[in-house]
């Protein structure tokens, strides 16, 4: 099907939210945009489902979302996963609160269990003060790496200001791959992990989190020890 008739469906369905097909029926007329946003599927990258939100297929909306998640559903299914459920969370990025409840809800739409959280927590000082405050932290952290957080044992620490990566385990260092960045990234047990980030522009300091859950109560109690860990700590 051609990108035109791939609109067209797109403006007419009734699947499609008013707001969507309004934003849709404003382009007609505009080949170029539309044969953009239609020639064809968002795919995935190395970061993952990302590209500009808007309608369409080759962009960020409910729909692609629905459709990736779909997908892992579908792997999930046929791997006889869907037992053991999802954990889901976001951050502060442009639509990801609803991005993470339209796959959480699609999900829960496939009988497969959903346990979703956010995961974001802010730290904000004050001032040039506070800007040091937060280097040295950032220092301490580096040179001090915990052992346990929330509980959870710390398996492995990514720097990516030092582009390296230490197994806590069997002490082998190894690179990041990935550009230079003042995070740090600890990969605990249980599929848990959890990152801080200091903002380069303000004294602010963002984290970030994920664990894995036997029920949403549980997944709740392990991100707020996560927290209270990070944020408090």
């Amino acid at each position: 099907m051609g990108f035109m008739k791939v609109y067209e469906q797109w403006c007419s369905d009734p699947y499609f939210d008013e707001d969507t097909r309004t934003e849709l029926l404003a382009l007609a007329g505009q080949e170029a945009e539309i044969e953009d946003r239609f020639y064809r599927q968002l795919e995935f990258g190395t970061g993952g489902l990302r590209g500009v939100i808007g309608a369409g297929t080759n962009r960020m909306n409910i729909y692609t979302v629905r459709q990736a998640t779909q997908g892992l559903e579908n792997y999930m299914i046929s791997c006889g996963g869907q037992e053991k459920g999802v954990a889901i969370a976001y951050d502060s990025r442009n639509m990801s609160p609803e991005f993470s409840e339209e796959a959480a809800l699609c999900l829960n739409a496939n009988g497969i269990k959903t346990y979703f959280r956010e995961g974001l927590a802010t730290r904000t000082l004050k001032g040039v003060d506070g800007v040091n405050q937060i280097r040295k932290m950032m220092k301490d952290a580096r040179e001090n790496p915990p052992k346990m957080l929330g509980g959870s044992r710390v398996l492995a620490v990514r720097d990516y200001k030092r582009d390296m990566r230490t197994d806590l385990v069997t002490g082998q260092v190894t690179s990041t791959g990935l550009p230079e960045s003042d995070v740090l990234y600890y990969e605990l047990e249980d599929e848990a992990w959890c990152c801080v980030r200091a903002s380069g522009t303000e004294p602010k300091m963002k984290y970030y989190f994920g664990v894995k859950g036997t029920s949403l109560e549980d997944a709740e109690r392990k991100l707020e020890a996560l927290k209270e860990d990070m944020v408090s700590g």
